[in-house]
């Protein structure tokens, strides 16, 4: 029987600095009635970068690969990210909850047009 942990995203750079952040070349995610759709846009698409994780998000990883058991399988090693490992679900949530308690934003940085 495969072995699982939990991790929890603790530290993420600012989105303007990368390591977070992966192309999303003819994607778009609308959301409307909160429905979310995909539309494949090909090449004709603007190239995106978004956020791979977000902070204080709770992951079910391998424990021998270090990836997502579901969804899109990512692997929080590949990316500048920092995280915490938990064998008890339990524990993971509080760890988020105390990440999300500590939070200060980043201030904006300010654009002139």
């Amino acid at each position: 029987m495969r072995e699982y942990t939990y991790a929890v995203i603790t530290e993420i750079p600012p989105n303007t600095k990368g390591g977070n952040m992966a192309t999303a070349l003819g994607q778009l995610y609308m959301t409307t009635d909160e429905h979310r759709t995909y539309e494949n846009l090909g090449m004709q698409a603007i190239n995106l970068a978004i956020p791979v994780f977000a902070l204080a998000e709770i992951l079910i990883l391998d424990a021998e690969d270090g990836r997502e058991i579901a969804g899109r399988h990512r692997k929080p090693g590949k990316w500048t990210v920092s995280t915490e490992h938990f064998q008890v679900l339990e524990e993971a949530v509080l760890c988020a909850e105390t990440v999300m308690e500590n939070y200060i934003p980043e201030p904006e940085e300010a654009t002139t047009p």
